[in-house]
């Protein structure tokens, strides 16, 4: 219980943090932001077992090739991990 409040407590301390999202405590799970239609549906038929991995990256995602970046280097990651839904 000790490290899920030390948890909590480092999240409120960032900048702008009020609380780490969940699944359950997300604004569109909880009907204070309705969420995109389109997305919703796309996630729904691809997430297995209702869970998906995303990569989120500020710059250097990729180069027009698919060949360079951190998004390239990510993807590399989770095929070598051998995650099947990616």
């Amino acid at each position: 219980s000790s490290s899920s409040s030390s948890s909590s407590a480092s999240a409120a301390s960032l900048p702008g943090v009020q609380q780490w999202w969940t699944p359950a405590t997300a604004p569109a799970a909880t009907g204070a932001e309705e969420g995109d239609p389109t997305l919703r549906a796309l996630l729904q038929r691809v997430a297995i077992n209702n869970e998906v991995l995303v990569a989120v990256s500020n710059k250097a995602l990729i180069n027009p090739e698919g060949n360079y970046g951190m998004l390239r280097t990510w993807l590399d990651g989770v095929q070598k991990a051998g995650v099947k839904n990616y």
